[in-house]
C-alpha cells in the first residue's frame, strides 16, 4: 500500500527520509493480518504527519475512506505520554490498548507467558466446573477428557509453546478430575499421576495425552510444513524475521525474538 515503483518496476520506498518504518519483520513497516493493516512507525510528530499524508493519499487514490473512529494506536512502553498525545492528535486516532483477541488468542503477545495464555487453563477449569460429576461414569469422563479438554488447547498450541508450569497445571486440574469428579473439594483419592495414566491401556494407562509432547508435536507439524513447503504464504511469513527457515533448528533464537517466532 505504501510502496512506489520506478520504470524498471524495482520497489523502493517513497522520501525516506521522513518515513523509516519500524518494521515487525525488521523489514517491512507494515503488515496484513485477517482484515486489518497494521502500520509501524516512530513515535514522533515527523512521521506521524508522513502517516498520515500517505493514508490520505491512499483514501483519495483508491476511494476507500479509513474510518478513525475504529482505528486505535498502539504505543511501546517507553513512549512517554506527551509524545503519545501529540501523535494521537496528529492522527486524529485514539490511543488503543494490548487487550482483544483474535480467532480465540491474543491479538498481541507480551513477553509475561503465564500470565498471556492463562486464559486456557481458565477455560478448562470453567468446563470442569459446568459438568455434574453424579451424573458422568467413568467411561464418560474418558469421552469428556479425550474428546473435550483435550481440544480447548489445541488451536492454540499449535501457534504457542506453552510454559512448562502451564501444562502441569493444566494436567493436575485434569487428573482431579477424573479422580475426584471436582477440581475443588472433591472427595476421592488419586490413585496415580498423570503420566501414568498417559500411558497405553494395554500398559495399565488410560491413554491420555501429555500436554507438553502434544504441543511440541503440533508445533513440529508447522515446521514440517515450513521445510517441505518453503514457498507457502505462511513459510515466507515467518521465514522474513528469521532469514533463513532453518535458522530455528540449527542455531540458537536471539532474546528478543518474540513468542511466535521461538514456538517455531
Amino acid at each position: 500500500m505504501f510502496e512506489q515503483y520506478d520504470s524498471h518496476g524495482d520497489s523502493k520506498w517513497g522520501d525516506s527520509q521522513r518515513y523509516c518504518g519500524e518494521g515487525c519483520s525488521r523489514n517491512n513497516p507494515f503488515v496484513f493480518f485477517a482484515d486489518d493493516c497494521l502500520l509501524f512507525c516512530k513515535a514522533n510528530s515527523l512521521e506521524a504527519n508522513t502517516m498520515k499524508t500517505i493514508l490520505e493519499e491512499f483514501s483519495h487514490a483508491s476511494q476507500q475512506h479509513i474510518n478513525f473512529n475504529k482505528s486505535s494506536l498502539l504505543f511501546s512502553k517507553n513512549v512517554d505520554s506527551l509524545s503519545r498525545k501529540v501523535v494521537s492528535e496528529i492522527m486524529g486516532i485514539s490511543v488503543g490498548h494490548y487487550s482483544g483477541k483474535y480467532l480465540g488468542l491474543p491479538s498481541l503477545m507480551g513477553r509475561g507467558k503465564n500470565q498471556i495464555l492463562g486464559f486456557i487453563k481458565q477455560k478448562i477449569l470453567g468446563r470442569i466446573k459446568s459438568w455434574n460429576s453424579n451424573f458422568l461414569s467413568k467411561p464418560g469422563m474418558e469421552v469428556m477428557i479425550n474428546n473435550v479438554l483435550h481440544a480447548i488447547p489445541t488451536f492454540a498450541m499449535s501457534i504457542f509453546l506453552l510454559p512448562v508450569g502451564l501444562c502441569k497445571s493444566i494436567e493436575a486440574a485434569m487428573n482431579k478430575f477424573w479422580w475426584k469428579g471436582e477440581i475443588e473439594n472433591g472427595r476421592g483419592i488419586i490413585w496415580k499421576r498423570w503420566q501414568d495414566l498417559c500411558k497405553p491401556k494395554v500398559f495399565g494407562g488410560m491413554g491420555f495425552s501429555r500436554i507438553r509432547e502434544f504441543n511440541t508435536t503440533l508445533l513440529g507439524k508447522q515446521a514440517w510444513r515450513f521445510i517441505h513447503y518453503p514457498e507457502s504464504l505462511v513459510s515466507r511469513v515467518f521465514k522474513a524475521p528469521m532469514k533463513s527457515c532453518y535458522k530455528a533448528l540449527n542455531n540458537a533464537l536471539p532474546v528478543e525474538d518474540s513468542m511466535k517466532w521461538t514456538a517455531t
